[in-house]
């Protein structure tokens, strides 16, 4: 049992890896969404595009599948995300 539990170790790492970093992508593209609709008069058009755009790419690495890719994406969606709180704040 304990060979057969080490022989699986590393799989389930990676799946609670993929299960962790899905809940969060589906957390972050919620408030990223509702934060867009609720301040949409207060983006400024590239600010928004932006952000739009890095919610798009993020999508677009979920359907991929690679967590890694999801990963990156979801960072550079972060990023843009502090650049919409700056800019509304500014």
């Amino acid at each position: 049992m304990v060979t057969e539990a080490e022989k699986f170790a590393k799989e389930d790492k990676e799946k609670r890896d993929a299960i962790d970093t899905k809940n969060q992508v589906d957390s972050i593209l919620y408030q990223t969404e509702k934060k867009l609709k609720e301040l949409e008069d207060k983006v400024p058009g590239p600010v928004k595009e932006k952000v739009e755009a890095k919610v798009k790419e993020l999508k677009n690495a979920i359907s991929g599948g690679s967590t890694q890719a999801i990963k990156d994406a979801m960072t550079a969606l972060n990023q843009e995300f502090m650049q919409l709180g700056q800019s509304i704040y500014s």
